[in-house]
């Protein structure tokens, strides 16, 4: 009571009363003095000191719960006076000193495993601080502010956690003063920056010491105030932060997104590397790219890869500038700004395919538009990517590599007819050897007027007889002139039609019943509403088995001819060119020829007369599927019928057996209903290319919607295609796994000779 009342007076006439030298005098002196020390009462606590014979046994002291009176000093209202006064009755000899200061010093109470010291950095008391920093030698020192209490908390962590910015900065300077060695900041890569610019990509260090990174506990803490004091210390703390960690830890800690939005930029302009993955025993192995997806905040997600590939190209330029590097030579330079860049993708496409994959199964808007941010930052996806992709949205898993990835190449077959020159060939047993037999359609092409006015030919064959004397069987009777739209007339013959168009052949047939129809020169006449150039091209397929004759078309103009010609080639049936436009969609090379010329192999058809199969192949690369094009061939693939007819999917290593071993092909490969392939293509190339994709879909669709609801409506639409592409992944024929194995010992062949035979 006279503690409490701070009435040293009466307090010294109850001390001299009682018996100081029983265990009852000893705990009541305790009990008060620590009381007195709580309150901050100076003279009291002097009176109690004065009255004990061994002064330092208070000290030393601890009460139930394992403080010492340093603890409740530290915590307590008191002043530095107070602690001051305190560690003066130390008693003894230097060395005995410092024996008692480190019993006393490192002495941890009961609940929170802390020291005195530890309770001076979270009551933010600097003055009490600074004492201790000048009272005790450097090998005390070393041990107290490595102590940890029982949340592993440094007392720098402590000031840390309780926002004591004034110890923080006076442990720093200490350190920075003092130069020692044994601080619990030693991080073990060097400092080699400019502008306090922490170098990059240095993160996999090895810890000196088990102690928790001061920025990476700020970081966790979500103290964006603290992150920059340290950051601004970095120097005179004469360590280095792992910077990276604490990106990873301040993206998930509790820090509000604007908060986390200073601390990205903070971080990553002294050195934190986003794209760089990093583990730890409480981090699983991530790149903070990929940790920012999960957030759903598109903000962070900017700033985080925007600033992160913004600092890789400064570091870049930094280091080719570098008077101590000029010296190296160009490879020098492209070698680590080659596995710069292959980390930054790496990383960039991770966080895509994770987003991806979540969007596939949460379907949410918030992924889909974090999606369209890492295509608009530049992921470029490739088909292995996308493989990878598939397998995660199958297994419900993302695998850590990507599977193997085998070129596809589609195979098609199509039916050529041909009127033998005399009656041997109606038993044409080896078409192959014999293709000669097959040239009369051909020839007769080059005589149709119109045909080949102002067009380039494509096909060798055919350049080769343009300017030839060319002989015909009669097939006077059989001629029909064909008038398009705009009045243009072609003179074909009934026979090729009927093999290669059953719906116009009928048409003809139909008409030719109706006497009133108007002759030209005795020829028949019918009128179809198609265009000139689109009947021209048709003709050249019905005659060649291929368009071989091409006016100059941009490459969008191109697409839209194409694509006109199939919805032409559809309404009359003719599944054929269908399928030829199709497999140039697909291909490379889209104004190739496929003729029985130039198709990679023929055979005599096994049931009807004057009629060869003929074989050919493209890639699957599709150069018209174009970011311009993609939505005209996407709008046509998606509300086309399914003509009669299949394509087969094949290993490009299979398809580029040698001619003696091609006749295998006719049974290989992957058999595929009519635009399957190319339906899938168009859903590959969406995925890979979104990015640019995404622009020519706004500008097509913005042209209608100029208030802000239809620009909702443009979202809506391209979250609608993703989902489309992501939902069709797992039966993408450009995806799955073909067999390439057992088609190749089929074939009987190796896969070097098969190499060997591309080649």
């Amino acid at each position: 009571m006279a503690v409490e009342q701070n009435r040293p007076a009466l307090l010294r006439m109850v001390l001299s009363r009682q018996d100081n030298s029983s265990a009852d005098g000893m705990r009541n002196s305790l009990n008060a003095i620590l009381r007195a020390t709580e309150l901050g009462y100076e003279e009291c606590i002097a009176i109690i000191l004065s009255n004990q014979g061994r002064t330092t046994s208070f000290l030393t002291c601890k009460d139930s719960y394992g403080n010492n009176i340093l603890h409740w000093c530290c915590r307590g209202s008191g002043n530095v006076s107070l602690l001051k006064m305190l560690l003066d009755h130390i008693s003894g000899s230097d060395k005995g000193k410092q024996q008692l200061l480190s019993k006393i010093m490192l002495a941890k109470n009961l609940d929170l495993q802390a020291t005195p010291f530890h309770e001076a950095c979270r009551c933010d008391k600097v003055d009490f601080v600074e004492v201790f920093l000048n009272m005790c030698n450097n090998t005390l020192l070393s041990k107290v502010l490595a102590t940890e209490d029982v949340n592993h908390q440094t007392p720098l962590l402590t000031a840390i956690t309780n926002n004591c910015s004034d110890i923080v900065t006076t442990l720093i300077m200490w350190r920075y003063n003092h130069n020692s060695s044994s601080q619990n900041l030693q991080i073990s890569f060097t400092n080699n920056k400019p502008n306090n610019v922490l170098k990059r990509g240095s993160q996999k260090q090895t810890r000196t010491t088990e102690h928790v990174c001061p920025l990476v506990w700020a970081a966790k803490c979500g103290n964006l105030e603290m992150i920059d004091l340290l950051l601004q210390f970095g120097d005179q703390s004469g360590n280095e932060y792992r910077v990276t960690e604490a990106l990873h830890f301040l993206l998930l800690s509790s820090a509000s997104e604007n908060a986390k939005l200073e601390g990205v930029e903070l971080l990553i302009g002294v050195g934190a590397n986003p794209f760089e993955e990093i583990s730890s025993r409480e981090l699983a192995p991530s790149s903070a790219s990929v940790l920012a997806t999960k957030l759903a905040s598109p903000s962070i997600l900017r700033r985080i890869v925007g600033n992160g590939k913004s600092a890789l190209k400064y570091q870049q330029l930094f280091r080719r500038r570098d008077p101590k590097l000029q010296l190296q030579p160009e490879a020098f330079f492209r070698a680590l700004e080659s596995k710069e860049n292959v980390e930054m993708r790496n990383s960039i496409i991770s966080a895509l395919l994770e987003t991806l994959h979540r969007a596939s199964f949460s379907q949410t808007p918030s992924d889909f538009s974090l999606v369209e941010i890492l295509y608009e930052l530049g992921a470029d996806v490739t088909v292995q990517d996308l493989r990878r992709l598939r397998v995660a949205i199958d297994t419900k898993t993302m695998p850590l590599e990507p599977a193997p990835s085998i070129e596809r190449c589609a195979m098609a077959i199509y039916d050529h007819f041909f009127l033998p020159p005399n009656a041997k060939a109606n038993s044409l047993t080896n078409a192959e050897s014999d293709r000669a037999a097959l040239e009369f359609g051909s020839l007769y092409l080059l005589d149709i007027p119109g045909v080949t006015q102002g067009s380039s030919c494509n096909c060798p064959w055919l350049s080769a007889r343009m300017d030839c004397e060319r002989q015909h069987i009669d097939f006077s009777h059989d001629e029909v002139m064909l008038i398009s739209e705009d009045g243009s007339r072609f003179k074909i013959h009934e026979v090729i039609i009927g093999k290669k168009c059953e719906k116009l052949a009928s048409a003809i047939r139909f008409n030719r019943m109706n006497r009133s129809t108007d002759t030209f020169g005795g020829i028949f006449e019918l009128k179809v509403p198609i265009q000139a150039m689109l009947l021209q091209a048709m003709i050249q397929h019905f005659y060649h088995g291929s368009l071989a004759f091409w006016s100059f078309f941009k490459e969008e103009e191109l697409c839209l001819y194409l694509l006109e010609l199939m919805l032409v080639a559809e309404e009359y049936l003719c599944h054929d060119l269908v399928k030829e436009i199709e497999m140039r969609l697909l291909s490379s090379n889209p104004q190739g020829c496929f003729c029985w010329s130039c198709c990679r192999t023929v055979r005599t058809h096994p049931s009807q007369p004057f009629t060869v199969q003929c074989l050919y192949c493209v890639d699957t690369a599709g150069s018209l599927l174009a970011e311009k094009n993609i939505l005209h061939v996407l709008g046509v693939t998606e509300y086309f019928g399914t003509p009669e007819y299949s394509l087969s999917l094949l290993p490009m290593s299979v398809a580029s057996t040698k001619m003696e071993r091609a006749e295998i092909l006719w049974s290989s490969g992957l058999h595929m209903d009519a635009l399957v392939v190319l339906k899938d293509c168009l859903k590959v190339v969406v995925l890979r290319n979104f990015s640019s994709f995404r622009r020519t879909f706004a500008e097509h669709f913005d042209r209608f919607h100029d208030c802000e609801e239809g620009k909702a409506d443009v979202v809506l639409q391209k979250q609608a295609l993703l989902h489309m592409c992501l939902n069709d992944l797992q039966a993408n024929t450009l995806l799955v796994s073909l067999d390439e194995g057992s088609l190749l010992r089929t074939l009987g062949r190796t896969h070097k000779d098969c190499v060997d035979g591309s080649k």
